[in-house]
C-alpha cells in the first residue's frame, strides 16, 4: 500500500524560506499544532484534503516539493519501503501520476 510522507527538510526550508512557524502553518492549512508535528515528523500520513491545504498553505509548491510516496513493507524483503524517488534513482521505475498524486491511491 502506498503512503505519502511529508519531506521533513523540505517543510523546514520553505517555513524558514518564508519566515513562517509551524504554528502559523497549522493554522493556515487548518491542521492542530499537535497533528502537524506528528505529520512533518512522519509518524502519520496526511490526508489528500490535508496534503492540499498544505500546499496552499506553503504555496507556491507542486506535491513533490513537499511530500513523498513510500511503500509500506510487505516483510519480503523487496524495498517495499523506499521511496518512488529512491527507487528510480537505482534504477527503478519512478511514479508516472504526478498530476495527481494527492488523491493517491492504489488498487
Amino acid at each position: 500500500m502506498l503512503q505519502v510522507k511529508v519531506k521533513t527538510r523540505a517543510v523546514w526550508e520553505l517555513l524558514a524560506r518564508k519566515n513562517m512557524t509551524q504554528n502559523e502553518l497549522g493554522r493556515r492549512a487548518e491542521v492542530s499544532s499537535g497533528h502537524l508535528s506528528q505529520l512533518i515528523n512522519g509518524e502519520r500520513f496526511p490526508s489528500p484534503a490535508v496534503r492540499q491545504r498544505l500546499m496552499n498553505a506553503l504555496a507556491p509548491v507542486n506535491f513533490d516539493d513537499i511530500f513523498e510516496i513510500k511503500e509500506e513493507s510487505d516483510g519480503r524483503g523487496t524495498g517495499a519501503n523506499e521511496s518512488r524517488t529512491e527507487g528510480a534513482a537505482r534504477g527503478r521505475p519512478a511514479d508516472s501520476g504526478a498530476a495527481h498524486r494527492t488523491g493517491v491511491r492504489q488498487g
